[in-house]
Parts: structure tokens; sequence; C-alpha cells
């Protein structure tokens, strides 16, 4: 049993106790925090992970690499854009090494290939180079790359239209799509043969590709308007969901194809569309916004906003802003590690951020907690179970979207150091990568020591314990003014 009580933002109303099961207290609530940053010779314009532990930033075309890391951030290979065109089957090609330009990617369901695009090729027979302020078909062609996750090699590439950006890969993994910006189309490409099967008009500026499950119908933001296209992929046949707002860019579709939500750049707004009946909702944020992703329970929407240097997070159902985070300047990809709850930022100004969003779950079989930044603040959905319980309870006055919830655990059993709150500065799937940080922080006269979470056994290096959330935040505070670093909160379930 847990003993609540609602205090109002503006003062407190009362001290109401409020007693309810564990069954009523299904309430969730986080908060984000920069955990570590990634730099050295990057400049990345998109990331994305496999899903499996490896991570690819593609960095701004001049620089002509893709940086490849693990899930600690430790840089695994930085890849240049180069390729010998005429040795990868295309012969009306010089047999010289071409640069490429990469922009964004996608790995295959099985994270064992990568598949880039690049805005243009440099090289001979590459004359007319297309632009963003570009469009026709008089423009040169441009080419995917696929790697190898493991080698990191390129191991074929295909030709597809001007200046190509957002890649897609059907959930069946038979279809490759990419919008080709300058030539106002998209590229469909066959896994199998690896070979460009149909190319199809869409309109100007085309960006981001969502697929539905049934790899029956592929939605295109087409950012030079307000429309997003519709392709049959049965027959290749387009039409468009008119006046969504100016600048759709990017798109995500949830797992049930219900759903599609839509970032408009021009307007600075969120959308999210009722594919069932049509209905529009909108969410104002922040400049610019750009790319999303959807955590892996579709709770929550992050977006990268460019001009604002901020990142924000949606509540899915209510469409509202929970948190907005500040990041280094232009942020402006964005991807999930959700086995560690991390969101990886790619600013475009020269820098990775890795910041760690710690859910809190109130449930009955005391699931581990991780705990950031303040005592945490709960922001109560109305949810009909809860809103009936608090009726019962004759609490019906109060605000719930307004209200703060401090939990206040009853008195444990077991002795209070059966249960620990520990400082955590750092997670690593890899006990090595554990020691060497310890190591560091040892050298650095921090007492660090090594725990495992009882969850998902990822490292954690502890460097203080407390009997308190209220001592383990003060210890926070401590910690962030004495070393200038960034720490959360873990809470060892009591046994």
């Amino acid at each position: 049993m847990k003993s609540i009580h609602l205090i109002s933002n503006s003062c407190l109303i009362t001290k109401i106790s409020l007693l309810i099961t564990l069954l009523f207290s299904n309430l969730t609530f986080g908060q984000i925090t920069l955990v570590q940053e990634i730099g050295s010779a990057i400049s990345p314009k998109s990331i994305v992970t496999n899903g499996q532990g490896i991570f690819a930033a593609q960095n701004m075309m001049y620089r002509h690499t893709i940086t490849f890391y693990n899930a600690e951030g430790t840089l695994l290979k930085s890849l240049k854009d180069h390729v010998n065109l005429a040795e990868k089957g295309f012969s009306n090609y010089k047999n010289v090494t071409y640069l490429g330009a990469p922009v964004e990617a996608c790995f295959t369901k099985d994270g064992k290939y990568l598949w880039v695009s690049n805005y243009a090729m440099y090289g001979p027979g590459f004359n007319k180079e297309g632009c963003d302020g570009c469009s026709g078909k008089n423009y040169d062609p441009s080419f995917l790359y696929k790697i190898n996750s493991k080698s990191f090699e390129i191991e074929s590439v295909v030709k597809v239209g001007s200046v190509p950006k957002f890649v897609a890969i059907s959930p069946n993994g038979k279809l490759l799509m990419v919008s080709n910006w300058t030539s106002s189309d998209i590229s469909i490409i066959s896994l199998k043969t690896e070979k460009e099967i149909k190319r199809v008009h869409v309109g100007p500026r085309p960006r981001g590709v969502a697929i539905d499950n049934k790899n029956q119908m592929a939605y295109v933001a087409i950012m030079g308007s307000d429309k997003i296209a519709k392709i049959n992929l049965l027959n290749f046949k387009v039409t468009y969901i008119e006046g969504v707002g100016k600048g759709p860019r990017h798109l995500i579709l949830n797992a049930a194809n219900t759903f599609l939500y839509v970032a408009l750049n021009n307007i600075n707004k969120l959308l999210k569309i009722d594919l069932r009946d049509g209905s529009r909702t909108y969410c104002s944020v922040n400049a610019g916004p750009r790319t999303m992703v959807m955590s892996a329970n579709e709770d929550y929407l992050y977006v990268v906003n460019y001009y604002a240097n901020t990142f924000q997070k949606v509540d899915t159902k209510t469409f509202t802003i929970l948190e907005t985070i500040k990041t280094k300047n232009h942020p402006i990809g964005i991807t999930g590690n959700w086995k560690t709850s991390e969101l990886w930022v790619a600013c475009y100004a020269g820098v990775i951020q890795i910041f760690k969003d710690s859910l809190v779950t109130v449930s009955k079989d005391k699931e581990e907690m991780a705990i950031v930044e303040n005592i945490p603040v709960l922001v109560v959905q109305e949810k009909p179970h809860l809103k009936n319980a608090i009726q019962a309870l004759n609490i019906a006055k109060v605000s719930l979207p307004n209200t703060a919830v401090k939990i206040q655990e009853e008195k444990e059993k077991t002795p209070a150091t059966s249960c620990l709150y520990h400082l955590i500065s750092g997670s690593f799937q890899e006990k090595e990568n554990a020691l060497a940080f310890q190591k560091k922080l040892l050298d650095q006269g921090i007492d660090a020591t090594i725990i495992k979470a009882t969850k998902n056994q990822l490292n954690l290096v502890s460097i203080a314990t407390y009997k308190s959330v209220a001592a383990a935040n003060n210890g926070r505070g401590d910690y962030k003014k004495t070393h200038g670093k960034s720490s959360w909160i873990y809470h060892v379930p009591c046994k």
C-alpha cells in the first residue's frame, strides 16, 4: 500500500491521505537528464540504431563519413563514404574512387545492414548536382550504400534519384523506399535484387516516409507543400492527405496503423492523424521540429527542435508536452536505446548527446526504480480507473492534470540497508567498460563501485548510497556542484 498526498500547484489544499491499492496506482513519471556527450570531428545530420547495440551517425556531407558506436558511446568505426562505382557493378562510371555525402539511414530488420542515402556523388560523370532549392529531373542521380554492420564495409550500391534523403524499409523486409528531394519522386527498391523497380512522382521536396505493417501503403511527407502522399504499394497509385499544415518533414506510424504522427517544420507543430476517421490533433512545439522517435511502448513521442536547440517529450494519448530539454546547437536527429531508456540526439554543431529518460513505475511487483533530477513530480492523467477511485474518496474537486503527487512509502519491515538508493554515474552493457569507467573515477578520488541492475543486468557504476530519495537527491546535487557531472538515482528493490 502507498500513502499518497495530493498537493495543489498554488497552495496546499489539504493534507488528504489517500490509501489506494497498487492496482490503482498504475502510474508512471519520468525526468530526463544528460549522461554523456560524444564529439571528435563529427557533424551528425542523423542517427539510427539497429536495436542490437550499434548506432550510426551520418555526418554533414562535407565530412564524408559515417561513424559507428556501441551502446556505451565508444567509437567503433569512422567509415569514409568513398566507393568505386565501377567495381560495384556500374561500368558506365570510371574505375576511380567517388565520394558520397551521407544524409539519412535505415537498418534492416535483422540489424545486419545499414542503408545510407547520399545527397550527391562527387567524381567524373557527376556534373549537375541537385540542391535544396532545386527541382526537376535534369540533375545528377545519386546512390544508396549498403553497409555491413559487423565489418563496416560498403558491400553494394543502388542508383536512385536526385538528392535522396529519407530511407525506409517495409516491415516484411522486401522493399526499400527513399525520398528523392530534387527530382520530387520516390525510388522503390527490391531488397532481393537490390535494384530500383519503380520511380513514383509525389510532388515537391518529399522527405519522411512511413510504411504500414501490412506492407500495402506508404505515407510520404511532401515538405514543399501541406500534403502527405499515400502510395498504394500494390499498384503504385498516389493519393493525398491534404491541408495538414506547411512543411511536413517526418512521419511515424504506430504499430496498429491507426495513428500517423507528423512533424510540421514550417509551423512549429506536431500533428496526430487518426487514420480510422481522419480526425486531427495538433500540438505546438518549439521552433523547427525535425526528427521524431517513439518510445517502445508508444506512450511517448520525442521531437528535436532545430532552431530552438531543444527536444521535447510528448504524451501520445493527450498529445501534450511533458518535458522540454535543452541541447547543443541545432539538434536534427534522434533515436532511442529502449533497453536503457536512453535517447541519442544528433546535434549538427558537432556532438551526439545521450540523455536518460528514467521512467518510474509504481507496480505491485516492486520493479527497480531509476529516479533523476529532483524528487519526482507526477502529472496524473485522467485514467478512468484512477479518477473513479479518487471520486469515491470524495476528492473529485482536485484538478488532476495540475496536481503534483508526492509519493511517500510506508515504513518497510526489512532494514533500510536492504533497499538502498544508489547514485549512478554510468551504465554499461559490458563489464570491461564499467571497470574502465570505475578506474577513471577512482583516479579522480571518487569512491566508485559496480552493481548489477536487477531487471536488465546492466553494469551500473555507483558513487554513493543513501537510505532515502531525499538524501540521494541532495547527494546528486552536491556531486553536480563538486564535479560538474550528471548522475541519476537507482533504487535497489526491497526484498
